[in-house]
């Protein structure tokens, strides 16, 4: 049973990598199908006359991409109902045997998702939100999931609205000195594995790990789909039921 609230004003810190300390505003409105749908700096973060509808057009689009992969990193959280139907989704293809991760720069939205929507995803769908850059890098559970090499699928209006964040998480691995970035990382395996390529420059170490012909192991994995993630195609338009 979904809850209903027609207006929720709340202020908030933007956890991002940023030095200074952003505020957002967040209100929770009421779409006109009666649906609870953020408001952040006055963008609607879901559509607001229909939001499972343009939840289901959205998801639609990524349908090739999920029948081929198992596992979705989803960039973005607002009020999940592109999480819904991306459930749905992988449920239809895959039966029980997938995995969701939603990545999100706002502790605050999901905190207000729990106050107006009523769910229960279970171990499917792993949400992590208020992190640094640098802190989604030095987490054992993302790395591992980011090893797996998902499909990624951006959340229109949260990456329109977050470009900042989700280009610095995106491009985080860009960075030339392989060891500054091995500094911002926790887990001291994957620091270990960083560290291996020497001197190399980020994109020397691309080249290496494709050079491989895919023999590749879980760490290779991941920095090839962080590499995979920042390619052109993966650009968002923000697009309007």
């Amino acid at each position: 049973m979904v809850k209903f609230y027609k207006k929720i004003r709340a202020k908030l810190i933007l956890g991002s990598t940023m030095n200074n300390e952003n505020q957002n505003t967040i209100e929770v409105k009421e779409s006109k199908t009666g649906h609870s749908i953020p408001v952040v700096d006055g963008v609607h973060l879901h559509s607001s006359y229909n939001p499972t509808k343009e939840a289901e057009t959205f998801i639609e689009k990524f349908n090739d991409q999920l029948a081929e992969n198992k596992n979705v990193l989803v960039l973005g959280l607002g009020f999940a109902y592109h999480v819904d139907r991306l459930i749905y989704q992988m449920k239809r293809i895959w039966g029980d045997d997938y995995q969701i991760m939603v990545i999100d720069p706002l502790l605050k939205t999901e905190e207000l998702l729990m106050e107006n929507r009523t769910l229960d995803y279970g171990k499917k769908v792993m949400i992590h939100s208020g992190l640094k850059v640098s802190e989604v890098y030095g987490n054992r559970d993302i790395v591992d999931f980011m090893s797996l090499k998902p499909t990624v699928v951006p959340h229109t209006a949260s990456f329109n609205l977050f470009q900042n964040y989700f280009k610095s998480l995106m491009s985080f691995n860009a960075k030339s000195d392989l060891e500054s970035i091995a500094s911002h990382v926790e887990d001291p395996e994957f620091k270990k594995y960083l560290l291996g390529f020497g001197t190399k420059s980020y994109f020397e170490m691309v080249n290496t790990i494709n050079s491989k012909n895919e023999d590749w192991n879980k760490w290779d994995f991941l920095i090839l789909s962080l590499n995979s993630i920042t390619s052109p195609e993966n650009t968002v338009r923000r697009e309007q039921l």
